[in-house]
């Protein structure tokens, strides 16, 4: 992920880099000085113990510019900037990926998921789901078809979310789709979703079967890196030979973690060994 500078309008790139804060009651504004309207974040270094005498040569503030800063942003907000002209775009024909990646306990799985006994908090991707049957809705002259997989990386393996019994959760192998020339998990679970509902039915059913743990810095921690993906077909109605299709990845990354704040003195191989794999991928 690249900077930019600023001024630039989020529409002429092909990738961008949000960042959501996540509300706390006690803020570090004194470190952490948060510019909406530059979308810009400075860090400042904690105020040394006064009266040491000593002179400081370590740098005393840094700054980060981003495409958008998202500052007690609701899962609306969160989903009109991050998502909403990839999803758009997924229905004309081309791939998107939107990914959450922080720190564990930084609300990357609410941002993505949400809360899912509360309509209004429902995250990004229910929401993307409802978006691409919306628009397809309003192409009444283009026949789609869409399907939905899921897949989680555990310790450095691909697991097919969408196999209840487990039977098809082999070696999985990455591979070029030979039909769109883009990358494939040969194998994984393809299901057809006809209405936003479906797709949802789909979505809940998959996050069940990820793998969480409890420790110190969250209690329920993703262990997984987790991908939902929606493969889009379209055909003309009039040219019923041209296919035109995409993919929408949404992903929620485990969070990065340090294990000594994490597993603390607790000694826990699995937790340990979990950790080092999603750190190093």
């Amino acid at each position: 992920c690249g900077g930019h500078g600023r001024g630039e309008t989020m529409t002429k790139r092909c990738v961008k880099v949000l960042v959501r804060t996540r509300p706390t009651a006690c803020f570090s504004q004194d470190q952490i000085q948060i510019d909406t309207q530059q979308s810009a974040v400075r860090i400042c270094r904690r105020e040394e113990r006064e009266g040491s005498g000593l002179p400081s040569n370590q740098k005393e503030q840094w700054d980060f510019d981003f495409d958008k800063v998202l500052h007690n942003a609701s899962q609306q907000d969160a989903f009109d900037s991050a998502a909403q002209e990839v999803v758009s775009a997924a229905v004309e024909g081309v791939n998107g990926s939107i990914l959450a990646y922080g720190q564990t306990g930084s609300g990357k799985t609410f941002t993505m998921s949400g809360d899912s006994q509360n309509f209004k908090q429902r995250g990004i991707t229910p929401r993307a789901i409802a978006q691409v049957f919306a628009d397809i809705d309003e192409k009444p002259q283009l026949d789609f078809q869409v399907y939905a997989s899921y897949m989680e990386i555990y310790n450095e393996r691909i697991f097919d979310l969408l196999d209840d019994n487990g039977a098809n959760n082999t070696d999985f192998q990455v591979t070029e789709d030979p039909r769109t020339k883009t990358m494939q998990v040969r194998g994984l679970s393809l299901v057809a979703v006809g209405t936003e509902e479906e797709a949802l039915n789909v979505l809940f059913r998959g996050d069940q079967n990820r793998i969480v743990a409890e420790h110190q810095l969250n209690k329920n921690s993703n262990r997984s890196h987790s991908i939902f993906t929606l493969h889009i077909e379209q055909t003309s109605r009039i040219r019923t030979d041209v296919v035109l299709r995409s993919k929408l990845n949404l992903v929620d990354l485990a969070g990065s973690e340090r294990l000594k704040k994490a597993i603390g003195d607790k000694i826990d191989d699995s937790l340990r060994k979990e950790s080092t794999y999603i750190n190093k991928s």
